[in-house]
């Protein structure tokens, strides 16, 4: 899971674009020359950099805590997370925004560091409400920053 949402969202930014923009030229000047050799060079580099940094970021120890289960209650005044050896009581004010990214959803507590809530998880019919009181609660915190 956690992989799949760094591809997402690494997929989702302006660098991998760019990146794009260059294989689709890459891809134009092996179709008008015949020679494909720079393309091919060019994505393997790209799918072996950014495959490795995606597996080195999920193997990493430092993560390690991200795939311990964990228990998430929402309510209008707090956001309550347990663990099992852990119960932490975040206010909303703790958020500094929230975003759905296929099928989860990511609560930022700083611009890089984020929980999941897989929207499985989510009770049925009430993921609207759900992403109501995300709407209502997180407010973005820089200019730059949406909350979806």
């Amino acid at each position: 899971m956690y992989a799949r949402i760094l591809l997402l969202l690494g997929i989702r930014s302006w660098g991998f674009v760019l990146l794009a923009a260059v294989v689709v030229y890459l891809a134009w000047i092996g179709t008008t020359g015949g020679d494909y050799s720079l393309l091919v060079i060019y994505v393997s580099l790209l799918v072996l950099i950014y495959g490795g940094a995606v597996l080195v970021s999920v193997l990493a120890k430092k993560n390690r805590r991200a795939y311990s289960p964990v228990r998430y209650t929402f309510d209008d005044s707090q956001v309550v997370k347990e663990a099992a050896t852990s119960r932490q009581t975040l206010g909303w004010d703790a958020f500094v925004k929230w975003r759905k990214i296929g099928a989860y959803y990511l609560i930022y507590m700083s611009k890089r560091s984020f929980f999941v809530i897989p929207r499985a998880m989510i009770p049925e019919g009430r993921s609207a409400a759900f992403e109501s009181l995300l709407s209502q609660k997180i407010k973005a915190k820089r200019s730059g920053w949406s909350r979806r």
